[in-house]
């Protein structure tokens, strides 16, 4: 079966770049702003988001939250930098760079996020090793994301749709990604200390549009 792989993925979202903000905003409204309120309770608080694309939840921290956002790929953090030039305040931070070979230190962060990224990534093993290893015992991990329906009768449409999602995409040339992927199982056998604190699931008639809703929390020792 076709997979996901760095050139393709890079290929796809610098060329869509442009177009990236208008699809999500007529596809995929959901609650940043909530997603964001799981992560940090205490301060000083240090947060990395993995996959920050455009910077479509930058607006959204509060200011006294220090953020990190990370992605691959140049052209959607040129249109991510291009956002943060309009904000005030300086605890807003993008960096280009792997999120399956970070180059930060161990511990970190205090907190991570990410958004429509895992679906995206070639190896999401790698991606959360690394956000394990990166930040610290007891952080929470926020995720919002495309995934594997739980229905048997709609998983068969998205079997269908698979091949052409992780090639042409959709819409073709904007957006790529693994319809199948199911991060409750992938979490529970991959053996990397992540405990489960919420996991809801948004189903949908449309086979493009099921996503999931998760905390997790760091149990390394």
């Amino acid at each position: 079966m076709t997979k996901l792989t760095k050139e393709s993925v890079k290929n796809v979202y610098g060329s869509g770049a442009s177009q990236y903000e208008n699809v999500m905003a007529t596809y995929w409204q959901f609650d940043r702003k909530g997603l964001i309120n799981l992560l940090c309770h205490r301060l000083p608080c240090r947060v990395l988001e993995i996959g920050v694309g455009t910077g479509l939840n930058l607006p959204y921290y509060p200011s006294d939250i220090d953020v990190t956002g990370i992605d691959f790929t140049p052209e959607m953090l040129a249109v991510a930098r291009m956002k943060l030039s309009s904000m005030e305040g300086t605890h807003l931070h993008l960096i280009e760079m792997d999120a399956a070979q970070m180059g930060f230190p161990d511990d970190s962060f205090d907190a991570a996020l990410e958004s429509f990224a895992l679906c995206v990534v070639p190896d999401i093993y790698s991606v959360l090793s690394e956000v394990s290893r990166v930040t610290k015992r007891g952080a929470a991990f926020a995720i919002f994301d495309y995934c594997k329906s739980r229905n048997p009768e709609m998983v068969k449409w998205q079997e269908l749709i698979a091949p052409s999602a992780l090639t042409n995409g959709f819409p073709p040339g904007v957006i790529v990604c693994d319809t199948l992927r199911d991060y409750v199982e992938i979490i529970e056998t991959a053996g990397i200390p992540f405990e489960i604190e919420l996991s809801e699931r948004l189903e949908s008639e449309n086979p493009f549009l099921i996503a999931c809703r998760l905390l997790l929390r760091n149990r390394k020792r």
